[in-house]
């Protein structure tokens, strides 16, 4: 593309040479980091109304979540990936080294490529950006990713392993709002928008958590619903044992309570950062139905209609311009299909009743798109993950 914003990834002729496995990792990469360049489009555009300048800006967190996924699954997923027939065997085939090079060398090749990108946003963003603020945040995650490496096997406490998802969880939120920060709109909003970020990332992780305690426990990772059980996993006679006695302890109100506390912070974060604003909110809509636009164009790999079919987005329409008990049921079932849990969803209602329902109809199309694509990636709900260990511990019954 010629206008600023990052070309995709995916759309390199070279595609179809990439293993089946790394393109999907790659599309579920680009889908993900790309969320977090549309909340850096969206406050770029609010600060400059230059839509070449938000895009450059929202393509930096966006392609530095992909490289630094490749690079993590080079260090980590080596051995979990020979089953996959993603290298030179077929699945199911015996693997030796030279598939698992092949494996690494896709993902440290690729995520270098991708890393330059990153450098080429930095160096075409506009003069008054400060871009130290922004490669200060790559190096704070890099020395996230080493200071966690080194304390894998330091048998952290519960509070220790909390405190590494919300540090991890801190330095993704500041990077999102770094490229803003250093255009010069600063102050407490974008303390607001990190705080939001760095929740959502928290309960996505500790959810994640609970789904791979299995896993974990097979490799060793001692991850946050372990150490709240207090227990040592070497003292049950099998995986599912432990899971057992898990699920059946205090681990999952315990659980409960601590992504309660963070989507309480999520949602007070977002009413902070509406009270804070000067931008009206049919601005606030617009910055963001345009940030969900790019992110359609320019990251996102599963086309809206896939998730939205034309048919139901003009139905989406005709209902917000009807009358106020059926704009309020769509902004309903939008909050009950947001991938966390919205605690006060009849706020965030009423502050969109006076939006024209033209603005409106673009940001509800959008976020329906997206719940569905972040649904379909991985588990949100605390319940859900808790009751698939459930069914595993039946097993040891």
């Amino acid at each position: 593309m010629t206008d600023g914003r990052p070309r995709k990834v995916l759309s390199n002729p070279r595609l179809g040479q990439f293993p089946a496995a790394f393109r999907a990792d790659l599309e579920r990469y680009l889908d993900q980091g790309g969320l977090l360049g549309t909340v850096t489009y969206a406050l770029v555009y609010l600060d400059t109304g230059d839509e070449r300048t938000a895009a450059r800006a929202a393509s930096i967190p966006t392609n530095l979540f992909i490289a630094s996924c490749l690079h993590d699954d080079a260090i980590d997923g080596a051995s979990d990936a020979v089953s996959d027939g993603e290298a030179v065997g077929e699945a199911g085939s015996d693997w030796d080294e030279t598939d698992r090079k092949a494996f690494r060398n896709w993902r440290v090749t690729v995520g270098d490529v991708v890393y330059t990108r990153i450098l080429d946003a930095v160096a075409a963003l506009p003069g008054e950006f400060e871009t130290r603020t922004v490669t200060d945040q790559f190096r704070a995650i890099a020395y996230g990713q080493l200071g966690e490496e080194s304390a894998t096997h330091a048998d952290p406490t519960m509070a220790e392993a909390v405190g590494r998802v919300e540090e991890r969880g801190s330095v993704w939120g500041e990077l999102a709002v770094s490229p803003v920060v250093a255009g010069g709109y600063g102050g407490p909003e974008l303390d607001h928008v990190s705080t939001v970020i760095e929740n959502v990332l928290f309960v996505l992780t500790l959810v994640d958590d609970v789904e791979d305690v299995p896993e974990d426990l097979e490799n060793g990772v001692a991850n946050i619903p372990v150490l709240v059980a207090d227990a040592d996993p070497a003292d049950y006679p099998s995986t599912a044992a432990f899971v057992g006695a898990l699920v059946e302890s205090d681990v999952p109100e315990r659980l409960t309570d601590v992504v309660e506390r963070h989507e309480a912070e999520m949602e007070a974060g977002a009413h902070r950062f509406v009270a804070a604003t000067d931008h009206t909110p049919v601005e606030l809509l617009d910055a963001l139905a345009r940030a969900l636009a790019w992110y359609r164009e320019s990251a996102c790999t599963v086309p809206i209609e896939e998730t939205v079919p034309p048919e139901r987005q003009a139905a989406i329409r005709e209902r917000l311009a009807g009358d106020g008990a059926d704009r309020e049921a769509v902004l309903s079932e939008l909050l009950a299909a947001f991938p966390l849990r919205v605690r006060e969803p009849e706020s965030l209602v009423g502050t969109a009743e006076e939006v024209p329902a033209d603005r409106l109809a673009p940001v509800v199309v959008g976020l329906f798109h997206v719940s569905a694509l972040v649904d379909s990636a991985m588990t949100t709900d605390l319940d859900a993950a808790l009751d698939g260990l459930r069914e595993l511990a039946a097993t040891a019954e």
